[in-house]
């Protein structure tokens, strides 16, 4: 698990914890709970709602690292103010149900959040999948809270800059990446490549 700190942006949302776990077990049942909690009111929905306060994106549409991390910034720096200037009392806009709902709609090459959710949501087969909390909280209490509801194994973040999870041919249909596996390269600068496109695409989706 990591946490990093964005300077740029105010408390508490300048903080987002990151897990990767391997093996999902229990992805159904995350589903189910993402579901019931968005259809309860009242206090008990509220405790519904804190249980799976998270941003859920399936590994597998990830390409790096700094995939992950540029959807964070963007997601960040669309929500918030220009004038930050009211620090804890910022309320992030969001164009979906909140801000974790948002990271997928910022990967997504389109804005209907229903489309993002099917393609970098979690599913009933989604076995490696990435965990976000925005928030101040400490790592040990986030931890705590995402073992609760995660059934899998905890690997490292690194592992998203390898080939291990990617799923390619999904990725390069969403972000059209066909003509790059078709230039006279070798297979490791075509990926790099890709990875490059994929990351711009995020980094410049908001001023396109």
């Amino acid at each position: 698990m990591e946490t990093y700190t964005f300077p740029q942006f105010p408390s508490p949302w300048s903080t987002v914890h990151l897990a990767l776990f391997d093996n999902l077990s229990n992805a159904p049942e995350i589903r189910r709970k993402l579901i019931s909690a968005a259809q309860m009111d009242g206090p008990e929905g509220a405790a519904a709602k804190r249980e799976v306060e998270f941003g859920f994106i399936d590994a597998s549409m990830l390409v790096s690292r700094q995939h992950l991390i540029t959807a964070l910034q963007m997601t960040l720096l669309l929500a918030l103010p220009a004038d930050l200037s009211g620090s804890s009392a910022v309320v992030p806009k969001t164009r979906s149900h909140n801000l974790h709902s948002e990271i997928l709609l910022t990967l997504h090459t389109n804005n209907i959040i229903s489309e993002a959710i099917k393609k970098f949501g979690i599913s009933d087969s989604t076995r490696t999948l990435c965990v976000v909390r925005f928030g101040s909280s400490q790592q040990a209490d986030v931890w705590r809270d995402m073992e609760k509801v995660v059934q899998g194994q905890l690997v490292p973040l690194s592992k998203l800059d390898s080939d291990e999870y990617a799923d390619w041919k999904s990725l390069d249909k969403l972000y059209k990446l066909s003509e790059l596996t078709r230039l006279p390269l070798t297979k490791e600068e075509i990926r790099e490549k890709k990875i490059a496109a994929v990351v711009n695409t995020v980094a410049v989706k908001s001023v396109t």
